[in-house]
């Protein structure tokens, strides 16, 4: 199931081949405008952070969304057309896992082109060794999965308020703040920012990669939002079932 979704969306951007570039074109200049701004940022609010991390966290921030968006965002931001076109009874009756189905029947799949300037980025401005590349891939994997985690329970909503799109843009538009230095927020920010946890996608596999170390209580935190997420889901859909009939 998985390989086909994956194989279905590169099929699908391959019959929109204008839009392909035009968004690969448009993560080039979303990176450079973001560079940009974090530039004017630093320099203007003397934010005591080096060139090396700055670069890091940029492109650890577009890593992550990027993995999470080509996987399993692109399908969980559908699902509220899908309960207002009346097509997830199609789904519901499926005897397998409906939240794992619904997580990834829309792959965007060539969105992972965008992932080469972040990757050359990354690339050039550490001194990398193998124990670096596997720590870091770990750690982008438990924040992928903690971004996978967080947005199901916000899709899980759509169950029952049908369509939450409001708020999920705006959770979204917040994640895209995710390369900032976590110490730039106040006291209060900085505890708002974990439990929408915008300040560790890009600070926690960076931390991690200057400071050579494993956080095993972000891989604890993941495996449990991840579970809470879950039981969220169902019980969710649960409640759409029985007020559907």
């Amino acid at each position: 199931m998985f390989v086909q979704s994956f194989i279905n969306g590169i099929k699908i951007r391959m019959q929109f081949l204008k839009d392909t570039i035009l968004m690969i074109l448009w993560g080039i200049y979303e990176l450079l405008i973001t560079i940009m701004f974090f530039s004017v940022i630093k320099s203007n609010f003397n934010i005591n952070i080096s060139n090396e991390k700055m670069l890091l966290l940029i492109g650890t921030a577009f890593i992550v969304e990027t993995i999470h968006y080509t996987f399993f965002g692109s399908s969980l931001l559908n699902l509220s057309n899908l309960i207002i076109e009346g097509k997830l009874d199609n789904y519901i009756l499926m005897p397998r896992n409906i939240g794992w189905i619904l997580s990834i029947i829309n792959m965007d799949s060539l969105y992972l082109i965008t992932l080469i300037p972040n990757l050359y980025i990354i690339l050039n401005v550490y001194n990398w060794h193998i124990s670096d590349f596997i720590r870091y891939f770990l750690n982008i994997i438990i924040m992928v999965l903690i971004r996978y985690s967080f947005q199901l329970i916000i899709t899980s909503l759509n169950f029952i308020f049908v369509n939450v799109k409001l708020l999920e843009d705006t959770i979204n538009t917040l994640f895209s703040y995710a390369y900032l230095p976590k110490n730039i927020y106040t006291s209060f920010w900085k505890y708002v920012f974990i439990v929408i946890p915008v300040s560790l996608f890009a600070n926690v596999p960076v931390e991690c990669l200057l400071k050579r170390v494993f956080m095993i209580k972000y891989f604890i935190s993941a495996v449990s939002l991840f579970l809470l997420a879950n039981i969220i889901f169902k019980k969710s859909l649960e409640r759409y079932i029985s007020v559907g009939g």
